[in-house]
C-alpha cells in the first residue's frame, strides 16, 4: 500500500534549514525523523491496525489517519523523544476509538458486524506456506483475544517495541505489559500448539 503520507511527509523540509536556532533545528530533527517512520513503519503499522480491526480497508484507514494525526501533533513531541512509541499511541488510541464507534453501532442496530470489502491482508510468503485458512484462524483468534493483550501482542510482535516503550504507550508498567503478553500467548499455545511459535506471532 502505498500511503498519502509519502508524498506529504516524505522529503524534509527546506523552510528554516538556513536558522541556526534550537527551536528551529529541533523542528527539523523532529520532520526528518517523521519522514523516516513513514518509509519505514508504514507495512508494521498496517499489521497492527488490521490485526486490531480484523478488516484490511478499515486498517488502511486508520493507518492514513494516524498518519495524519501525528503530522498535525508533531510540534508537540519532545525534542529527543523517539517518535516511533509515540506514533504507535497514536495509532492505538485512534484504533480504540474506532472499536468503539463500532460497538455502539452494532448494539444501535442489533444486527451482526459484516466484514468490510477487502477481506483479509495480502498473503505473506509465510501466510502461502501455512496456508490461507490456517492464517485465518490465527488471525480470529487474535482478534478474540482481550484488547489490553492483544494490543501488547501486536506492539511486540509487528511493531517490534520494547516493554519500556510499550508500558508508555499504554500507560502500564512493564510488569503488566509482560503478564498482557504472558496471558495471550498462553491463549494462543494452548489454541495451536507450540507450531504457533514459529509463526512470528509470538515474539
Amino acid at each position: 500500500m502505498a500511503f498519502a503520507a509519502d508524498i506529504a511527509f516524505g522529503a524534509e523540509p527546506a523552510r528554516g534549514a538556513a536558522d541556526g536556532s534550537k527551536a528551529n533545528v529541533d523542528d527539523l530533527a523532529r520532520r526528518a525523523a517523521f519522514g523516516r517512520l513513514v518509509r519505514q513503519d508504514g507495512p508494521s503499522a498496517l499489521g497492527v491496525a488490521r490485526r486490531l480491526l480484523g478488516e484490511a480497508s478499515a486498517a488502511e484507514d486508520l493507518v492514513q489517519e494516524a498518519f495524519l494525526r501525528a503530522w498535525r501533533d508533531l510540534p508537540k513531541l519532545a525534542p529527543g523523544r523517539d517518535v516511533r512509541p509515540w506514533f504507535y499511541r497514536i495509532l492505538i488510541n485512534a484504533g480504540r476509538d474506532r472499536l468503539r464507534r463500532r460497538a455502539v453501532r452494532v448494539r444501535a442496530t442489533l444486527s451482526p458486524r459484516k466484514p468490510m470489502p477487502g477481506g483479509r491482508p495480502t498473503p505473506s510468503p509465510l501466510s502461502s506456506a501455512l496456508g490461507r485458512d490456517l492464517l485465518a484462524r490465527v488471525d480470529r483468534a487474535v482478534e478474540k483475544l482481550p484488547l489490553r493483550q492483544r494490543e501488547c501482542l501486536l506492539l511486540r510482535s509487528r511493531a517490534s517495541l520494547s516493554y519500556r516503550d510499550m508500558a508508555e504507550l499504554l500507560d502500564i508498567s512493564e510488569g503488566v505489559v509482560k503478564g498482557h503478553l504472558v496471558a495471550a500467548r498462553r491463549a494462543l499455545l494452548a489454541r495451536f500448539g507450540k507450531e504457533i511459535s514459529e509463526w512470528g506471532v509470538l515474539q
